[in-house]
């Protein structure tokens, strides 16, 4: 039997990308000053590579720990599941 904790778990952990990539239409809606705001004027008004690449690479390395986070989570929840 899994424990109910499990799929709690996972929603968290993968809706960490969701926040990432929501923060970029609501800062847009209601014209908050923030990272969506300055990739997506870096996006459509001035083309600056640097600017976004850099701005994937913080998202992507946030993503990454999220997901690493959840599977350290996943070993504390259930000792059934086991690391490696």
């Amino acid at each position: 039997m899994t424990p109910p904790l499990l799929p709690v778990v996972t929603l968290i952990g993968t809706r960490i990308g969701f926040l990432f990539s929501g923060a970029v239409v609501i800062e847009a809606l209601f014209s908050w000053p923030g990272l969506g705001s300055v990739l997506r004027s870096s996006l459509t008004t001035n083309i600056d590579p640097p600017l976004i690449l850099g701005i994937v690479i913080v998202t992507s390395c946030a993503i990454v720990v999220a997901n690493v986070l959840t599977d350290l989570v996943y070993t504390w929840a259930d000792p059934r599941v086991r690391l490696g």
